[in-house]
């Protein structure tokens, strides 16, 4: 592109850049984004609603399919010759955090009506682990570790993963069922901001390896109102005079529940 073109390009109105970049495919919009930082600021007003994304984790590099559209992401070093030519390749040192920041802004689309999200870990040639986004399907793979499915009522069924999701795109769900290791204060803190602000949440339960359910963290922001066997601490949601989050213990399960006074 000549000095010249690049300059009419840039002194187009701003709703006939938008109208062009809203017709270019994942690759050319992406490659958009590199040219100044106006640009980057046009495209990701756009942010395309893709109906399938899936994530594949390597030691080497991160490859991501939005819809169709294929993108690696990998150090400038990597060897790109076995890659399709039909591939989009982003080569830089820094390619973790450019590919986070790539499914940052697809998974923050408030249009994002997904429907599929596949995770997959290489942790080693003979084993991987999948995280599935989508609708229920009487098929089961028993490489499919975590599971969401959407049939009506949506809920997210999730483990060390968890925490890496946006709260925009957690928003979406009802229902939550969380695997941790260890129930910590941050933890707990960040659930109750989530779901002390979104409308859709119902209920979640979390099940913790180490057998802690966080009590001693519940007590600095929860009134405790039951004891013996079922314990539990109400959390009375700000700004909302009859709404609060019902925290009830059971050894080292929590369930969480959103309710009336």
């Amino acid at each position: 592109m000549s000095t010249t073109s690049a300059l009419e390009f840039s002194n187009l109105p701003t709703d006939t850049i938008g109208k062009i970049i809203e017709k270019c495919d994942l690759k050319e919009q992406l490659t958009l984004r590199k040219v100044s930082k106006d640009l980057r600021s046009l495209v990701d007003k756009q942010k395309i609603a893709y109906k399938s994304i899936t994530i594949y984790l390597t030691d080497s590099y991160i490859s991501c399919v939005y819809n169709d559209k294929d993108v690696v992401y990998a150090s400038e070093n990597w060897d790109k010759n076995e890659m399709p030519i039909e591939t989009s390749i982003i080569s830089n040192d820094d390619y973790v955090k450019i590919a986070l920041n790539d499914l940052s802004i697809a998974l923050k689309n408030p249009k994002l009506r997904l429907d599929d999200l596949y995770l997959t870990v290489y942790n080693s040639p003979d084993e991987e682990e999948t995280l599935k986004i989508g609708h229920q399907k009487k098929e089961r793979k028993e490489s499919e570790k975590y599971r969401v499915w959407s049939n009506g009522s949506k809920q997210l069924t999730a483990g060390y993963y968890f925490g890496f999701f946006p709260s925009e795109f957690l928003m979406h769900f009802k229902r939550f069922v969380i695997y941790k290791w260890r129930v910590d204060k941050d933890f707990l803190m960040n659930l109750r901001a989530l779901f002390s602000t979104s409308i859709n949440f119902d209920s979640c339960t979390v099940e913790s390896n180490e057998g802690e359910n966080g009590s001693e963290y519940l007590e600095s922001f929860c009134e405790k109102v039951g004891s013996g066997r079922d314990v539990i601490y109400c959390y009375k949601i700000p700004d909302d005079s009859n709404k609060m989050l019902e925290f009830k213990l059971y050894g080292c399960q929590m369930i969480i529940e959103k309710k009336n006074f």
